[in-house]
């Protein structure tokens, strides 16, 4: 893991270095970051999760003899709550809510008696949208509603509205202020209406979104998305396995989604993987290293970062609540 630092125009970046043998991180394969109110960086590994507070880490792993233990020490995402408690996915354990308080674990897992519970699959997403509404990306073919209090899920098909086609359920989304919502998953871009979302939301019976799809056929093959932000001038910026960075421009856009998108961000979860700064979209981009993407030139600048003689090939970025930059790759640091 590094926390980086922002240097000068154009960007230069500067690095401090924390991983399993100087810090004890459970695991130096990362795959979520969140900071919380008391501002510890709650790190998800595949193997643990980790609080660290600066100097080193607290891990929470799945204990079989220890019912309040996490359910699945593969983690998948972290959610920090307005309450003060974490809301962590799992790969193979469902979701859990953490206390704080009592440091114990409550499980909200896939039950066969219970036709309404998670299924049972790798939860790929799990975010709160500013009505306070719960939504979790369950496997390839599962999205829907978390009801907090009931521990229930609603769940719905992604259907695009012209071909009845299924959609792959979301890897990341951007939310707007007008309530509608692009998600980028396996099968593409797509878009929600607001009226579409407020239907599910309002509706238990509903068991279909219908969505619009975003044409990304001048793209060619894509793989599987999982990277979205939407800038400031209103393009949409995406990436898949590739790690290549590309763009939708506003222009090839339809008139409904630039509505959308000209009501402004609510919820933009890619904060975790693109960084806007000033006229520069901070990406990690693999061996390049750390980019920064002028948005209104398209020019890149990358600079690559070595740890004691190896290359260090950021996927994931993380800015937290305090303006701090960290950095994350598969099976070397954080």
């Amino acid at each position: 893991m590094a926390f980086v630092k922002l240097n000068g125009q154009p960007v230069s970046f500067k690095a401090s270095w924390y991983h399993a043998q100087n810090v004890g991180l459970s695991h130096n394969t990362v795959t979520g970051m969140s900071m919380d109110q008391n501002g510890f960086l709650w790190v998800g590994t595949i193997d643990g999760l980790n609080r660290f507070d600066g100097k080193g880490v607290k891990i929470y792993r799945h204990d079989a003899t220890d019912s309040t233990s996490i359910s699945n020490s593969f983690i998948h995402g972290i959610l920090a709550d307005d309450d003060g408690s974490l809301w962590i996915g799992t790969r193979d354990g469902g979701i859990n809510k953490f206390d704080p308080v009592t440091e114990s674990f409550q499980h909200f897992k896939y039950s066969e008696e219970n036709k309404n519970s998670i299924p049972n699959a790798p939860l790929n997403l799990f975010f709160k949208d500013n009505t306070g509404t719960y939504w979790a990306s369950v496997g390839e073919e599962s999205y829907g509603v978390f009801d907090s209090q009931t521990g229930t899920y609603q769940k719905a098909e992604i259907r695009e509205v012209d071909t009845g086609r299924q959609v792959s359920s979301p890897n990341t989304v951007v939310m707007f202020n007008d309530g509608s919502m692009i998600g980028a998953s396996f099968t593409g871009l797509f878009y929600v209406s607001a009226e579409e979302v407020k239907a599910f939301r309002e509706d238990s019976q509903k068991e279909i979104i219908e969505t619009e799809q975003i044409d990304l056929s001048s793209f060619g093959a894509l793989p599987n998305l999982n990277r979205l932000l939407v800038d400031k001038t209103g393009n949409i910026w995406f990436s898949g396995d590739s790690e290549a960075l590309l763009k939708v421009d506003k222009s090839a856009l339809s008139e409904s989604v630039n509505k959308s998108i000209e009501s402004g961000t609510s919820i933009e979860l890619s904060d975790k993987q693109f960084i806007e700064s000033g006229d520069y979209l901070i990406y990690g981009a693999g061996d390049l290293g750390i980019c920064a993407k002028n948005i209104l030139t398209d020019n890149d600048f990358c600079q690559q970062i070595w740890v004691n003689g190896e290359l260090f090939s950021p996927t994931k970025l993380y800015k937290d609540p305090k303006g701090g930059i960290w950095a994350a790759s598969w099976g070397k640091v954080l």
